[in-house]
């Protein structure tokens, strides 16, 4: 396997089922075919003359070393650039959160268990939080790979827009990383830390360059979240930025 090994435990509740299913699974692929599974056994016509398990298990397979962000594992943290198309994008997110991940100390490779349901509209959803325990570590690597797993999953799956990667992308196929460089000037980075929430989906570390002072303004219902200099600024509870005192 070419995704993080992860001895995963994952309690299956599917709403338009009756029955509860728990599966042992050693990998981010494995959760992928447990998805299709659960999507499989519900008689939402959304869900009708899905492409297999196994075809889609190996897609997610080769996006390794696909495109600028797609770099799993070992290969951790030489991502960058502008993503190639939608499944880089998704790439980008789950690296920004590996990294948040490690700069809070956690370990990546810990188990974790993702409770899932499938709604009505054929959509799954994770619970990240229901059996892990309130560990933050456990919960952080469960949104950061279901969120990945769901995301994917819909690009392959979306019955209007869906599509596969395109392998010309991917460097051992001939994809020329150099482009993923962007031309910007490089400068000295004296501090980094993450903005944004897990369970939205938008963590991701910020490199604050020598002679800047920046903090984190979130919103805590949406994830979504702006840097600003706390001299000049002020973030309100409700995540709007305000003139020092006004809010």
């Amino acid at each position: 396997m070419v995704f993080s090994q992860k001895s995963v435990s994952l309690v299956t509740i599917a709403l338009l089922q009756t029955t509860n299913a728990e599966f042992q699974m050693s990998s981010i692929v494995s959760l992928v075919e447990k998805s299709l599974m659960v999507l499989n056994q519900t008689n939402l016509p959304l869900n009708r003359n899905l492409r297999t398990g196994q075809s889609i298990s190996a897609q997610f397979q080769n996006l390794q070393q696909y495109g600028c962000w797609c770099y799993f594992d070992t290969f951790h943290g030489l991502g960058r650039g502008v993503p190639v198309d939608r499944f880089d994008i998704e790439c980008m997110k789950l690296h920004h959160a590996t990294t948040c991940i490690k700069e809070d100390s956690c370990d990546g490779q810990q188990d974790f268990t993702p409770v899932m349901s499938v709604g009505m509209d054929g959509k799954l959803a994770y619970d990240c939080t229901a059996a892990n325990g309130g560990n933050a570590c456990l919960e952080a690597n469960c949104h950061a790979y279901t969120w990945f797993t769901k995301s994917i999953l819909d690009i392959f799956l979306d019955p209007i827009n869906g599509e596969l990667p395109n392998y010309a992308n991917k460097a051992s196929l001939g994809f020329d990383s150099d482009t993923c460089h962007l031309n910007t000037v490089k400068k000295t980075i004296e501090d980094e830390f993450c903005c944004g929430a897990y369970a939205q989906n938008t963590k991701r570390p910020i490199r604050v360059p020598s002679g800047k002072n920046r903090q984190c303004c979130e919103n805590s219902g949406t994830g979504e979240f702006v840097t600003y200099d706390p001299l000049i600024s002020e973030c309100c509870v409700s995540g709007e930025m305000m003139s020092p005192g006004s809010c």
